[in-house]
């Protein structure tokens, strides 16, 4: 082995001993001071009224990933909140409010629901679908549990009770 390859050799472990001091950045989301009242996997679909893409009206999905309902510390605010998987993208942030109604979908695997969504483009009320990603036999469980959790947030953003659907 000649001088030069050891020494080639040498600043290529320095390199890499480089790398291994880097530290990792924690993601801050503004989730931090809100408490999670449920969350579940799931895909996130759009009611689009009009022509999109070329496309006629109908559902659009926007993404999968994990929507969570978060409270603030001080239970006065409620919102929804969905990121992708992977990329942590944001793909829905709406706040719940009174009146707010939610609707089982047929089938049992979902809900639909009204919302003004801040992380799309549309900022007026559309409507959304959320369908359960869990295994086929829980899915009516999950849409049960949901609700539920829907009842107490909507307590919690001002509303005198739920106005759930069957």
């Amino acid at each position: 082995e000649t001088e030069e390859e050891g020494e080639g050799e040498k600043s290529k472990k320095e390199e890499f001993k480089a790398a291994k001091e880097m530290k990792e950045i924690e993601q801050q989301t503004g989730e931090e001071d809100e408490d999670l009242m449920f969350k579940t996997d799931g895909a996130l679909y759009e009611y689009v009224s009009t022509e999109e893409d070329g496309k006629a009206p109908g559902w659009r999905e926007r993404g999968r990933g994990e929507f969570r309902i978060n409270s603030t510390k001080k239970k006065d605010n409620v919102r929804m909140i969905m990121r992708t998987r992977g990329n942590f993208r944001l793909i829905l942030n709406a706040s719940m409010f009174k009146g707010q109604k939610f609707a089982k979908m047929e089938g049992g695997k979902g809900v639909t629901f009204p919302c003004v969504n801040a992380a799309s483009e549309n900022k007026k009320m559309t409507t959304y679908a959320l369908k359960m990603r869990v295994a086929q036999s829980s899915a009516a469980q999950q849409v049960d549990t949901f609700l539920e959790q829907i009842t107490k947030a909507l307590l919690i953003a001002g509303g005198e009770e739920s106005t759930k659907e069957d």
